[in-house]
């Protein structure tokens, strides 16, 4: 009677290893850009002892210089503001940012306008003050 020899058979494996290396690196670079990532419309704040952290729940609305008002990266006239507001449900506060070259007659209409509009608690975004270093003298 003849033997045969039985062959092993070969298991298919994947080195893993290294792909989730590879992963990893790349959930690490989206992390640190996504916090570094600005939220919404760039404007130069005014700055404030009394500055602090906002809630992540909010709707922001922006300031230009130029008058342009932007309600959640979206461009909207101040006719249609108290609309676009009231559609964003469930009300939020609103963190209201704007640009400190913002004339004073444009910031109290847009204020006028908001206080219009119930249960949007209202926040102002300002930087907080750099901290003077020893020696310096304060205005």
């Amino acid at each position: 009677m003849i033997r045969l020899k039985r062959r092993r058979l070969l298991e298919a494996t994947a080195e893993l290893t290294s792909v989730m290396d590879v992963v990893f690196i790349l959930l690490i670079f989206f992390l640190l850009t996504a916090v570094q990532a600005p939220l919404g419309i760039s404007v130069q704040l005014p700055q404030a002892d009394s500055a602090t952290q906002h809630e992540k729940d909010i709707i922001q609305l922006s300031l230009k210089p130029n008058q342009e008002i932007y309600l959640q990266d979206k461009l909207v006239s101040l006719e249609e503001l108290g609309d676009s507001l009231q559609n964003l449900k469930p009300p939020r506060p609103i963190l209201l940012a704007g640009d400190q070259s913002v004339s004073y007659g444009f910031l109290i209409k847009i204020l006028d306008r908001l206080s219009q509009i119930p249960d949007y608690p209202l926040i102002l975004a300002t930087d907080p003050e750099p901290m003077a270093s020893p020696g310096s003298k304060q205005p």
